[in-house]
């Protein structure tokens, strides 16, 4: 990164991250990456000990955001030396957004970066439909999930109080009228830009991933930005990445306004597509 770039990443409360991570890439079945989890997530919530379950595959497991945060599995640390370890990363992030207050992160982003309220103009995509496969979990569940994710109890709980002094120290009613301003702005973004959601997958769009009911969107307007927005996820990151080697190859010189899509886009995708499966 170039110096003095803002250090940003996000957190999402640990019960209802791992339920989400469990349904959907489907880790109650057998297959390479999670064969260890042969069970319900009901089941899987009673268990007295998961010292011998071990990540695999693409990573994905119990504590998912210290994972990320890079920390090693598993965690030796006490109590207490986690909590010091958080405050180190509280002194290295200039933002630890809160992703069941999104649209107040993004607010706070928006001062961090010096940006306009277009600039963070969003809509929802990737996202489980209205119904899915699973109920809503029982609170003994939720409770047993956070216990089983303790380590990311903690690091939510310590971030989420960061999050409410910044949103204090920002002030309510300012925060209020500007949350406000951004929900306006996604309204106008999503009638200039979207059409009907996915019904299947669609290689100049977006994907519904099968028997997932994850929500995409068709474009009405061939704008970059448009369609920028419905790009998948992985996609999209590469696409990014590509343009940061290039920023800094060019010396930071290049100019990053000049952003049109690359003309093997649809390739991109297929092939971001086939390495996910592989």
């Amino acid at each position: 990164m170039k110096e003095g770039a803002a250090w940003v990443t996000i957190l999402r409360e640990p019960a209802s991250l791992f339920e989400s991570l469990w349904n959907y890439f489907d880790m109650h079945q057998v297959d390479v990456f999670f064969q260890f989890y042969h069970v319900n997530l009901t089941y899987f919530s009673k268990a007295l000990s998961l010292t011998g379950v071990n990540r695999r595959g693409i990573g994905i497991g119990l504590n998912q955001m210290t994972f990320d945060m890079g920390y090693k599995m598993p965690i030796a640390m006490k109590p207490g030396e986690l909590l010091q370890s958080f405050q180190e990363k509280d002194d290295l992030f200039d933002l630890v957004m809160i992703a069941e207050r999104f649209d107040e992160s993004l607010v706070l982003l928006k001062h961090l970066m010096c940006w306009s309220t277009e600039d963070i103009a969003y809509v929802k995509l990737n996202f489980r439909g209205g119904t899915t496969d699973s109920p809503p979990l029982p609170q003994w569940v939720k409770l047993r999930l956070r216990k089983l994710n303790y380590q990311d109890a903690m690091l939510y709980d310590y971030f989420r109080g960061v999050f409410n002094q910044k949103v204090r120290d920002f002030g309510r009613e300012k925060m209020r009228l500007e949350v406000q301003e951004l929900r306006k702005a996604n309204a106008r973004l999503f009638d200039e830009c979207l059409a009907d959601e996915l019904e299947e997958w669609d290689s100049e769009t977006n994907a519904r991933w099968e028997n997932r009911n994850i929500v995409g969107w068709k474009v009405k307007n061939n704008a970059t930005k448009c369609r920028l927005l419905v790009m998948p996820e992985t996609t999209l990151t590469d696409f990014v990445r590509k343009r940061q080697k290039e920023w800094r190859e060019s010396g930071w010189k290049l100019d990053m306004a000049r952003w049109a899509l690359p003309d093997d886009t649809v390739k991109m995708r297929e092939n971001t597509l086939k390495g996910f499966i592989l």
